[in-house]
């Protein structure tokens, strides 16, 4: 209501003798107002008090006092509407209540930078914990420049059953194989006598939501791990459809061991310049930037530019796994949680608990 409307339409009386709950919406320029109205019509100076700004989200704050002090309080903390006000005993209750910051990431700014596609189950993870969640979009994954060599390795197959092994290391790469073979009017069953092994758990989970059985994921995962799982591999023939830029330690292990190798493209990552252009336009401070893959270090450093120091100076650092770490700290920077298990799951985890030794 208009604090210089003449004849207000609120009953002060009722109001200021209720020993109910009373709330008030939208009403933080008005509290000087409102205050004044209660006290002159008999509410007790002591009454609990609490302003409410963005209830429930992972932006809440809010600011605690009484009928006495509130005014004060919003003047020194500079207190910002919108909010609603909160003024009765069930306002004390607030330290019993609030389960909304007592989640283990609340109120922290977390960046995400994996692609558009990927981001959302890490970032419905985050927020669930409490985060709040910077969408930084920094590579974009897409079709190789020519499906060439990844098209004659399918027809290899159709024609002689010719591979014993299918070795994913991504998930990506599992999903643009998966959609290549379909494009060209075939299904995963040209595979029937191959044996498929994929690299992490993620990847697994993608070839089984297809209908394939996978016969083996290394317990380390990444390439080393594979390494060590595969039996022996002499003589053997391999495709690894993957990334155009890739580690090259498996196909070379591979090939020392004895197996004939073919490796195809069955995807790439570039820039998104999305990233670059949010980057810009950031003006929050930064708890948290999270990395998935090698390709989300070195586009993510890359768009930052000289902003780099100032965007990263509160920033902890949390990736996926030891190579994502080795290639942040080439790039710079200091990694101060790295995810064990290497998945989605393991890097939350490694993020709670440096936030909880931070508040600790």
């Amino acid at each position: 209501e208009d604090p210089d409307k003449k004849d207000s339409g609120v009953d002060w009386k009722l109001l200021g003798k209720t020993t109910g709950t009373v709330v008030f919406l939208m009403g933080i320029k008005n509290l000087p107002k409102i205050v004044e109205n209660l006290v002159k019509n008999g509410k007790d100076l002591k009454t609990p008090v609490a302003l409410i700004r963005w209830g429930t989200t992972n932006r809440q704050q809010t600011l605690e006092g009484r009928i006495d002090d509130i005014v004060e309080k919003v003047r020194s903390s500079k207190f910002q509407p919108p909010a609603i006000i909160v003024i009765g005993k069930v306002a004390a209750l607030r330290e019993k209540l609030k389960w909304v910051e007592k989640r283990p990431l609340f109120g922290k700014n977390v960046v995400v930078t994996r692609s558009r596609g990927q981001a959302s189950e890490l970032t419905q993870a985050l927020q669930e914990l409490g985060a709040n969640i910077i969408e930084l979009p920094v590579i974009k994954v897409v079709e190789p420049d020519s499906y060439k060599k990844l098209d004659e390795s399918i027809d290899r197959q159709v024609s002689d059953e010719y591979y014993d092994w299918l070795v994913f290391t991504s998930a990506n790469g599992v999903t643009y194989f998966a959609n290549r073979i379909k494009q060209k009017e075939l299904d995963i069953r040209v595979f029937k006598g191959t044996k498929i092994a994929a690299v992490g758990s993620s990847t697994a989970a993608v070839l089984e939501k297809l209908g394939v059985r996978v016969d083996l994921v290394p317990k380390e995962y990444k390439a080393e791990g594979l390494i060590e799982a595969m039996p022996d591999t002499k003589g053997l023939k391999v495709l690894m459809p993957r990334a155009k830029v890739a580690r090259e330690i498996l196909p070379e292990e591979l090939i020392k061991a004895g197996a004939q190798v073919d490796v195809v493209d069955a995807y790439q990552t570039i820039a998104d310049p999305e990233g670059k252009k949010r980057i810009n336009e950031l003006e929050d401070k930064i708890d948290f930037v999270t990395f998935t893959s090698s390709s989300t270090v070195k586009n993510f450093i890359s768009a930052l530019g000289e902003k780099r120091d100032d965007i990263l100076k509160t920033a902890k650092i949390a990736v996926i796994g030891p190579i994502t770490a080795k290639t942040a700290e080439k790039e710079g920077l200091k990694v101060d949680a790295i995810a064990d298990p290497h998945t989605i799951d393991g890097l939350m985890k490694a993020v709670i608990e440096v936030s909880e030794k931070i508040q600790n």
